[in-house]
């Protein structure tokens, strides 16, 4: 069974969303169920109603400057300014897809579907990093025995690694230093 479902997402905020559906067949009665997730990154409310946030998330990769023709643009110029946005910064311009726009877009849906227990993931410490850098190359936990914990986001690229800390063992990890390996 394949059921092709269309409906307005517009509306939706930015996150992950789950989506169960129920079909009872015609002939027979037989029904059909299925679960299924899905995300939503950028949605025509990105550009209008929802626009400031838009600007915060992309506050997180550039730089005032880079982000001025975007936020100085009408609300009916915007999509087009962000199309130029990522032309600018699309490392093979000559074919059609963007790689960095691409993932950016997953380092996004990944800050939504892990780092949002607490808030909207991308305005998380691990959130931002993550979506500014990328996957740490390597992750050490670590406990100090009296409720806190501690991650170490490792990106050897850089020489840099990240510590986070939980001080009361919810998840809730705060950047507390970032250090140069």
């Amino acid at each position: 069974l394949q059921l092709c479902l269309d409906f307005q997402i517009d509306n939706l905020q930015l996150g992950e969303y789950e989506i169960e559906i129920s079909a009872l067949m015609p002939e027979g009665g037989e029904r059909a169920a299925a679960m299924g997730r899905f995300s939503v990154l950028f949605t025509r409310s990105s550009f209008s109603s929802r626009f400031d946030q838009t600007m915060e998330i992309l506050s997180i990769i550039a730089d005032e400057g880079e982000l001025a023709e975007l936020r100085e643009a009408s609300p009916d110029e915007r999509l087009e300014a962000w199309r130029r946005f990522w032309k600018k910064r699309d490392p093979t311009s000559s074919t059609d897809s963007n790689e960095l726009l691409d993932d950016f877009l997953s380092r996004l849906s990944y800050v939504i579907r892990h780092f949002s227990q607490f808030g909207h993931g991308w305005q998380t410490d691990r959130g931002k990093v993550y979506i500014r850098h990328g996957r740490p190359d390597k992750i050490s936990d670590a406990s100090s025995g009296i409720g806190r914990s501690y991650q170490y986001w490792y990106y050897y690229s850089l020489g840099a690694v990240f510590i986070f800390e939980d001080t009361v063992g919810t998840g809730d990890y705060q950047l507390v230093s970032t250090e140069l390996l």
